[in-house]
């Protein structure tokens, strides 16, 4: 048998240089190729993340245009409710302030004496009412009628607070008297309505 040293090369050294240089090419573009993979897997992941991200960018931008057209419709609401309001205050305010004569009325009507008759009641910008009027056979219902307006003066509530006589006289034809009466009014007591 025949013995093959290994000391000695048959093939040329030509073809192991191209055996080598055709394997690290195939090593180099095999690993080339494995990079441009990893590369294209990156990249599609980047693309994703960035598409999955402008979605919900785009999402949030549609949900904050809703909110902002609910807001906006809100704050027309709450803007009319603000004006209405300002409007049942100013009334609540007019309603509270508003004067029941009414009131002086049926207080003047009850403090009248029979035998005083009222012509004329004036209410002057001052405050006060000028009273006309006449009365019979003398000047004792005008000073009845005085003391009725001013009976109660000192209370709180009082609806007439001062009574000055203006002017009486003997009527032309000598049957009563012709009076005139100033009477200071406390127009906070003619804010409630008269009980009933």
């Amino acid at each position: 048998m025949a013995k093959i040293d290994p000391g000695v090369n048959f093939i040329p050294d030509e073809v192991v240089k191209n055996r080598k240089r055709e394997y690290r090419k195939k090593s180099g573009n095999k690993g080339a190729l494995g990079l441009l993979v990893l590369v294209g897997i990156i990249s599609g992941g980047i693309f994703g993340y960035n598409f999955y991200i402008n979605q919900q960018i785009q999402k949030a931008n549609n949900e904050i245009s809703q909110h902002e057209a609910s807001i906006s419709a809100l704050k027309d609401f709450a803007e009319k409710g603000y004006k209405v309001g300002v409007r049942l205050t100013e009334t609540k305010s007019v309603l509270d302030s508003r004067l029941y004569f009414s009131k002086l009325a049926a207080e003047l009507s009850k403090r009248v004496p029979s035998s005083v008759t009222i012509t004329d009641v004036v209410m002057n910008e001052t405050g006060t009412i000028t009273i006309k009027g006449m009365a019979n056979p003398n000047y004792t219902p005008v000073a009845d009628f005085k003391d009725a307006l001013l009976a109660d003066s000192t209370e709180k509530g009082a609806i007439f607070k001062d009574v000055q006589i203006k002017s009486a006289g003997i009527l032309e034809d000598g049957t009563g008297i012709e009076f005139s009466m100033d009477v200071v009014i406390n127009f906070a007591s003619l804010t409630d309505p008269v009980a009933n």
